[in-house]
């Protein structure tokens, strides 16, 4: 008995045992320390008094497993989540057992209920299962991740041959399924394992993603990524597209023992961006260098390594005139044209560019003085190949040489304007003249009229200046008008300018505008400034109603008065498209008829004073 009560004292077990009534009849000291019961207090009390547990989940009480066996007569264990209540109130996780006590012959004499703490179980229990949720969360996540994400991602495993990493895919998540068509028609979904084993160099799709050398070049980032063990990004091209792709090492025991490649599709950013840094050296309109690209390669220090360095600068002539006749979209083409000239005058690695409105610069890396001096004339010679466009390009230029490392280039740069603007003022002139020229043939062949009717204006015109008394200067500017009145009509559209029957309202609208266009070509060219208002108002009519301003009476300037009188006699004696040609006798009874009201009465009548009957007058 005595052995027998120390084996039981030294159980780490909880022990009690009850009679046939369910009252203690025995305690171990485990039992005491798990109950908080002294031995003493215990003994002859009811065992749901001293062993008090309850459900861990919804606290409510659970049926005693001493009474199971006391009803069923068998082993009976705890369910999970069972809670012992101590004496105290402190809450214990256990688990136990009651098996019934049998005599000799085999009935029962009470039972024994054997329990031990299991909290640091239990706990241990729930943190795993908490690390499993997250865990199976995460790999849901990562899951989700993988597959949702736009980018095309791939595992690839890495492994070690004769010391050297071997680089081989493993897995593919569905956007690269997808774009690179690792899969077609004829791949089942479980076929595509045999991609898995494919060395990086090795791996093709049916759109032939990685050929030898992309693979080769993958391969060498890759071996960067495993010997560097950090993030590897890097771009390539591949059918059509532009891919960025970053490698990511995975770092176990300070090893690399897989790389996650991501590649994400930048087509369009890629394109954006050599848009932007094509347009921030490039001129939008001609396609040539801007001022930006220039000043970054005239401070470039290699430039002092291919001296003789060169510099032209050359500024349009006649821009703003071909805006004003024609507007900004053929003022555009003046410069595209030109654009073209220097392009096809200078060599392959000289820097032409636009520099502003109408000015160019040009540099020449070693070109000599006389080398410059070719290219000028060559520019020169190419704007003649334009003699017949109603616009000839033409373009003042300067130049200088840097010869020596100690000349300043952009005090060069200085020099070669001063030079440019000297030519200019001695071209101007000249250039002016012959776009006036220019301009004066095309309104002549526009209006099926040639220098006949030119001549003819010019000689009536004088007549009633002369007697009217006008001065001699007075004469000239009333002869210049005569023979540039209808200058804006180079801007009319043929269509309207040639049409053989009545115009549309719309049409008249556009015809009328010829008089604002020849003002402003007359504005733009010092020498036809002083017949400007000539030109604006030679369409006004005496009662008011003419355009575009609808001046009236001597609000008209007098120049005007004069053309308007002889411009509508010697259109009324020729014939027009829109209209047959009359006699003298009839004209002049038109104009008498419209005297007061279209004409001034008065250079009417010094008109019909001044006719004295020429050849040509029918």
């Amino acid at each position: 008995m005595e052995r027998l009560r120390f084996i039981l004292e030294s159980m780490g077990d909880g022990l009690i045992a009850t009679d046939l009534n369910g009252h203690v009849t025995l305690m171990n000291r485990a039992a005491e320390n798990l109950t908080g019961w002294k031995k003493e207090e215990a003994i002859g009390s009811p065992i749901s008094n001293v062993y008090h547990i309850i459900n861990e989940e919804t606290k409510e009480p659970v049926t005693h497993p001493v009474e199971k066996v006391l009803t069923e007569n068998k082993v009976k264990n705890l369910a999970n989540h069972t809670i012992l209540i101590a004496k105290n109130g402190q809450e214990i996780g256990i688990a136990d057992s009651a098996m019934p006590i049998k005599g000799t012959d085999d009935t029962p004499e009470g039972i024994v209920l054997i329990f031990q703490d299991v909290t640091k179980e239990r706990k241990a229990e729930a943190r795993l299962k908490q690390s499993e949720a997250k865990y199976k969360k995460l790999a849901l996540e990562y899951e989700k991740a993988f597959n949702g994400t736009q980018d095309a991602m791939c595992i690839i495993d890495v492994t070690t041959k004769n010391d050297k990493p071997e680089f081989c895919y493993r897995r593919f998540n569905m956007s690269a399924i997808t774009e690179f068509s690792i899969l077609n028609e004829d791949f089942a979904l479980d076929e595509i394992s045999r991609f898995f084993s494919n060395k990086v160099t090795e791996f093709t799709t049916p759109k032939q993603l990685y050929g030898e050398t992309i693979g080769t070049k993958i391969e060498s980032y890759c071996i960067d990524c495993y010997y560097c063990k950090k993030n590897i990004s890097f771009k390539y091209e591949q059918n059509g597209k532009t891919w960025h792709t970053v490698l990511v090492p995975i770092i176990e025991n300070c090893r690399v023992n897989q790389i996650v490649s991501s590649s994400r599709d930048i087509t369009h950013q890629h394109k954006a961006e050599k848009e932007i840094k094509y347009l921030s050296y490039h001129d939008t309109l001609t396609g040539l260098y801007n001022r930006a690209y220039l000043d970054k390669q005239l401070s470039n220090p290699d430039m002092e390594n291919k001296l003789p360095v060169s510099i032209i600068v050359g500024d349009v002539n006649g821009l703003k005139l071909a805006n004003d006749a024609f507007g900004h979209y053929e003022g555009d083409k003046l410069l595209i044209r030109t654009a073209d000239i220097l392009k096809c005058a200078c060599r392959k690695g000289d820097i032409i560019s636009r520099c502003g409105g109408d000015e160019f610069t040009i540099l020449l890396p070693k070109t000599t003085e006389k080398d410059t001096m070719k290219i000028i004339q060559q520019v020169k010679m190419e704007c003649h190949k334009y003699a017949d466009e109603i616009i000839q390009p033409s373009i003042a230029l300067g130049a200088i040489t840097k010869k020596d490392h100690g000349q300043d280039i952009y005090e060069l740069v200085k020099m070669a304007e001063n030079r440019m603007y000297r030519n200019k003022l001695l071209e101007g002139k000249s250039a002016r003249s012959s776009i006036i020229s220019s301009l004066k043939r095309t309104v002549w062949e526009k209006n099926h009229e040639t220098g006949d009717h030119t001549q003819r204006l010019q000689e009536l015109a004088l007549g009633v200046g002369t007697l009217l008394g006008m001065s001699s200067n007075e004469l000239d500017e009333l002869n210049l008008l005569a023979a540039l009145h209808d200058i804006g009509k180079v801007g009319i559209p043929d269509h309207i300018l040639l049409k053989p029957g009545p115009l549309s309202d719309i049409e008249w609208d556009t015809m009328k505008k010829h008089c604002e266009i020849g003002y402003r070509i007359a504005q733009s060219s010092p020498d036809l400034t002083p017949i400007a208002t000539g030109i604006f108002t030679h369409h006004e009519r005496w009662d008011g109603r003419g355009y575009p301003q609808g001046l009236q009476g001597e609000d008209i300037p007098l120049i005007a008065r004069i053309i308007a009188v002889v411009d509508a006699y010697d259109v009324m004696l020729n014939e027009r498209p829109y209209k047959k040609a009359i006699s003298h006798n009839e004209a002049i009874k038109e104009l008498k008829r419209c005297a007061g009201s279209q004409f001034d009465p008065k250079i009417v009548d010094l008109f019909i004073t001044s006719l004295t009957k020429p050849a040509w007058i029918v």
